[in-house]
């Protein structure tokens, strides 16, 4: 069910976390991504269940604007979860 894909894609995430879509510039260390990220051309950058950190923020800002396929879909605690 839908329910129990979202549950399993929040896995190790406090229990209140909400699926958003995002451009790269608004990525932050410890979002999890739900879907891939791919360049425009279709090859695989980081694969979905991947949690955000530094160092991939640092190499996808790398890459020429418009070349990785955007928005970004991520899991993020809500405004006011313990973190």
């Amino acid at each position: 069910t839908l329910l129990g894909a979202f549950a399993e894609v929040c896995g190790n995430l406090q229990p209140e976390c909400e699926v958003r879509e995002l451009p790269i510039a608004a990525l932050r260390v410890g979002m999890v991504l739900t879907r891939e990220v791919r360049l425009r051309s279709g090859m695989l950058l980081v694969a979905r269940g991947y949690e955000v950190t530094q160092g991939l923020l640092a190499r996808l800002r790398n890459f020429p604007a418009g070349s990785v396929e955007e928005p970004v879909r991520v899991n993020v605690r809500r405004v006011g979860d313990p973190a």
